[in-house]
C-alpha cells in the first residue's frame, strides 16, 4: 500500500513514499524510500481525499448514505454513479461494491479483514456489473498472458479517482511499466492515452470505476507477494540463464516502478483454477433493505434518497423475479412520489413506468395499459412529441396494446415511433425486400 508523508530532518518537498511490504504474518512491515516523482512535473496522490475508500469499509455495510464532497452524485443510464470531476475528464464510480467475500470460502470474511479495490474499465464493462435487473454480475478476469502481466486475476489498485486526481494517472497506473506520477507531457503518457484513453475505439479505460470488496487473503500486491501461476513463471536474463520471475516484475521479467499501485485478486475454481468473478444479488438486495431501513429511520419515508433507494430496490427485485415484493416496493415509491411531486414530475413518471413494466411481466395488461397512456402524456406535456423519452413512452404502449391484440393501435403508435426515428426508417428498404412480409410485420419486427 502507498501512503505519502514529509521527512522534516530532508530539504523541503522531498517526497516520500512509505510501502507498505506483508510479511508472512500479515500486512505489517513498512520501509521508508525516497520516490521517483520528485521529476519536474511530476505529481503526488492526494491519500486525503480517500472518501469513498473510508465509506465501503464500514458506513456501506452499514446501510448509511455517502455524504462526502469528493464526488458528486449522478447516474449512468439507470446506474446510479458517484461522479469525480478531474480536470481531464468525469470518472463515474458506481455506487455499490463488487461483494467477492462470498468467493471466499473457508476464509475470514469479518469486515476488518476486508481490503477495498478499485477496477476501473470502459462504459460497457461499468454497465455488464452494475444492471440493475440481472440476478449475477460478473467482473471479468485477465487469463493470458498477453493480458495478465502479473499474473491471472482481477486487476485493481487501491487508489480512487479522488486519490489519482486524474484518469490519465489511472491509465498509466494500468498501462505503462513507469512511474504513474510522473510529468504527463512525455511521449509515453501520450501513447498510453491514444491507445487506452479516448482514443481507443472500445472507450476510455479509466472512465469507469468499479469498487470491489476484497477479502485480504484474495488480493495480492505485485511488489508483496506472486499469484501462484506467477510464483511458477521463469523468465530469461539478458545473458539467456533461466530464473523465476522477481517480485515486482512483468511476466517477462521486466521491472516496473514502484510508483505503480498495482494488485491482483485472483476468484478460483473447485480446481484452484483463476476464473472471473460472479457475485449474485442477494448481497446487494439485502444491503438496499438495511440502506431503506436506515433511510426511513433518519430522514423520513418522503426523503429523496429514501425514495430512490426504494426505487432501485423494487428495480433490483423485479431482476431477481421476486415479482410480489417488487410490487409493493414500486406501489409505495409511486404513492408517495405522487403526493410529494404530482403526476408530471420526471421522478413520478419514472416510478409510474417501473410499476407498469412488472405489471406487464405480470400478464397484468388493463392496468398496466392505463399506466402507459398516462406516462406518454406526461413525457409530451414535458418534452413535447418528438423527444426520444416520449418516443420510448409511445413504443411501451404499443407493446402493451399488441400483447391484449389491439394491433391497429399498436401499429399506429409503431407507425409514428418509427416516422421519428430516422435510425429505424433506415432499416425499411432492407427488410421490406423480403418476400411475403408484410407492413405490420416489418415494424413490429423493427421494434
Amino acid at each position: 500500500m502507498v501512503q505519502l508523508g514529509w521527512d522534516s530532518q530532508l530539504q523541503s518537498g522531498v517526497l516520500l513514499v512509505v510501502i507498505n511490504r506483508e510479511s508472512r504474518t500479515g500486512f505489517c512491515e513498512s520501509e521508508w524510500r525516497l520516490s521517483s516523482t520528485m521529476a519536474a512535473g511530476a505529481q503526488v496522490l492526494a491519500p486525503a481525499r480517500a472518501e469513498l475508500s473510508k465509506y465501503f469499509a464500514g458506513p456501506y455495510l452499514e446501510g448509511k448514505h455517502y455524504d462526502g464532497t469528493e464526488y458528486s452524485l449522478d447516474y449512468v443510464g439507470e446506474i446510479l454513479t458517484f461522479r469525480y470531476a478531474a480536470p481531464d475528464g468525469p470518472v463515474q464510480v458506481w455506487q455499490h461494491a463488487f461483494d467477492m467475500r462470498d468467493l471466499d470460502s473457508g476464509q475470514d470474511c469479518k469486515q476488518d479483514s476486508l481490503v477495498v479495490m478499485y477496477h476501473y474499465t470502459n462504459e460497457l464493462a461499468f454497465q455488464n456489473v452494475g444492471n440493475i435487473e440481472q440476478t449475477a454480475a460478473e467482473l471479468f478476469a485477465s487469463l493470458e498472458d498477453s493480458r495478465a502481466h502479473f499474473g491471472k486475476g482481477i486487476y485493481s489498485t487501491q487508489h480512487e479517482p479522488a486519490v489519482w486526481t486524474s484518469r490519465v494517472r489511472v491509465l498509466l497506473n494500468n498501462y505503462s511499466n513507469g512511474s504513474p506520477l510522473r510529468d504527463t507531457a512525455d511521449m509515453e503518457s501520450e501513447r498510453v492515452v491514444r491507445e487506452w484513453g479516448d482514443g481507443n475505439a472500445s472507450g476510455h479505460r479509466a472512465a469507469f470505476c468499479i469498487p470491489i470488496l476484497v477479502p485480504k487473503a484474495m488480493a495480492y500486491n505485485i511488489f508483496e507477494r506472486q499469484v501462484p501461476d506467477m510464483a511458477e513463471k521463469v523468465v530469461l536474463d539478458p545473458d539467456g540463464k533461466e530464473r523465476p520471475a522477481a517480485l515486482g516484475e512483468d511476466y517477462k521479467g521486466r521491472p516496473v516502478d514502484r510508483d505503480r499501485d498495482v494488485w491482483v485478486v485472483r476468484a478460483v475454481d473447485d480446481s484452484g483454477r483463476a476464473r472471473h468473478a460472479l457475485a449474485r444479488a442477494d448481497g446487494l438486495l439485502h444491503l438496499l433493505k438495511l440502506r431503506l431501513a436506515h433511510l426511513q429511520e433518519t430522514r423520513g419515508s418522503d426523503d429523496a434518497a429514501t425514495l430512490q433507494c426504494m426505487h432501485e430496490l423494487a428495480r433490483r427485485l423485479k431482476g431477481h423475479a421476486e415479482l410480489d415484493e417488487a410490487e409493493q416496493f414500486c406501489r409505495k415509491c409511486l404513492a408517495r412520489r405522487r403526493a410529494q411531486f404530482g403526476n408530471r414530475n420526471e421522478l413520478t413518471l419514472t416510478s409510474i413506468t417501473n410499476l407498469a413494466v412488472l405489471l406487464r411481466r405480470r400478464l397484468c395488461f388493463g392496468e398496466a395499459e392505463g399506466l402507459f397512456h398516462e406516462v406518454l402524456e406526461g413525457w409530451k406535456a414535458k418534452l413535447g412529441n418528438t423527444n426520444p423519452i416520449t418516443f420510448t413512452g409511445m413504443e411501451s404502449l404499443a407493446r402493451v396494446l399488441q400483447d391484449q391484440g389491439h394491433l391497429e393501435e399498436a401499429e399506429r403508435l409503431f407507425r409514428d415511433v418509427l416516422e421519428g426515428r430516422p435510425s429505424l426508417r433506415e432499416m425499411i428498404p432492407q427488410i421490406s425486400m423480403e418476400p411475403k412480409v408484410s407492413s405490420r410485420c416489418i415494424l413490429l419486427s423493427i421494434l
